[in-house]
């Protein structure tokens, strides 16, 4: 696993272009959210995609988030009404990720009839998928069980030991301790918050 030491306020291009190519080959991104170290997958790739499932050592059939550029990129790979159109631009970009039906533009192998999906707020997610053109998985960047990683010294030291490693990781240092995403299931009629954030939903 390559590692380029970065910083959260400053994007370097030339770390950027080199992340932005490994995405594009099908490779898997250690990379920091607001939240946590998330792994990060070319969302479109099936490839990628069970590449990053063995690296985390996820179960089959769990589904995967996503965090797209901008709302026309998250209305290509997900249907919104209204509803989801409002939840949208009010907490859009932040750490809310919106779980919604999922388009045929989106392979089945990320998730089954609905996929979750936020916009970060945080510079480096936010230009990974934007330069891609692509959304990118976000998944936290643990192998499954394993505590959510702050420290990109902790990270380091779980995937050295690990089966499968990613193929680069954004060193942006000790991040903030964050509670993870607020997760709004927006798929029945009655809106269903699956988890708190920071963000107080209602």
């Amino acid at each position: 696993m390559k590692i380029l030491t970065v910083t959260l306020s400053k994007i370097a291009n030339k770390a950027l272009t080199e992340a932005v190519s490994i995405l594009q080959k099908g490779g898997v991104v250690i990379y920091p959210t607001e939240t946590a170290y998330a792994l990060g997958a070319d969302a479109t790739n099936i490839r990628a995609i069970e590449k990053i499932k063995k690296i985390k050592t996820r179960p089959r059939g769990k589904p995967l988030a996503l965090i797209v550029a901008n709302f026309a990129m998250a209305k290509k790979y997900g249907f919104f009404d209204a509803r989801a159109r409002s939840f949208a631009k009010k907490f859009w970009p932040g750490p809310v990720t919106l779980i919604v039906k999922r388009t045929s533009a989106l392979p089945k192998e990320v998730a089954g009839i609905y996929i979750g999906m936020r916009m970060s707020e945080l510079a480096w997610a936010q230009k990974l998928t934007k330069h891609l053109g692509k959304p990118i998985i976000s998944t936290s960047a643990n192998r499954s069980g394993a505590s959510t990683l702050y420290s990109a010294r902790r990270a380091r030291k779980e995937f050295q030991v690990a089966p499968m490693q990613p193929d680069l990781m954004l060193d942006a240092g000790t991040l903030p301790k964050r509670k993870p995403s607020a997760i709004v299931h927006l798929g029945f009629k009655n809106i269903r918050i699956l988890r708190k954030g920071t963000i107080k939903v209602f």
